[in-house]
């Protein structure tokens, strides 16, 4: 669910015309190129919750890899092409490589917290097994 309500979001926030950038200039001012920023940072959220959502249903890691980067690659190209066609916006390929980047870095993410959570999980489960059956022993 969380995934659908960012991607509409996102979707909304790429597709709408940047006639009045007030609000946000100054915003990321700090950083070169905040555009490219603004990018990655969409795909990075994008890409972990997508693989957390295959995850739950694709239990090898390859084609959950390999799924993820596919549908965030295709849907960053679709993107990218459907801005030229919105006023004030433009196809960037530098905006492509930028959407990959995040969701490159959102996947290793996302795989490295879940190979965390499961290790800590094990050890908890492996403490309360050890506590439980010295007890029975006793």
């Amino acid at each position: 669910m969380l995934l659908m309500i960012f991607w509409v979001l996102a979707f909304w926030l790429t597709h709408m015309p940047m006639t009045d950038t007030s609000m946000v200039k100054g915003f990321l001012d700090f950083l070169p190129s905040p555009d490219k920023w603004v990018h990655a940072g969409l795909y990075f959220v994008l890409s972990a919750l997508l693989a957390n959502c295959l995850g739950r249903w694709i239990h090898s890691n390859g084609w959950m890899i390999l799924l993820t980067l596919g549908i965030t690659g295709c849907y960053a190209a679709a993107d990218e092409y459907l801005q030229k066609f919105i006023p004030s916006r433009t196809c960037d390929f530098y905006d492509f490589l930028a959407d990959m980047a995040g969701a490159n870095i959102g996947l290793v993410t996302f795989l490295i917290w879940r190979t965390v959570r499961r290790r800590k999980r094990s050890f908890l489960n492996s403490q309360t097994i050890g506590k439980t059956s010295s007890s029975l022993a006793s």
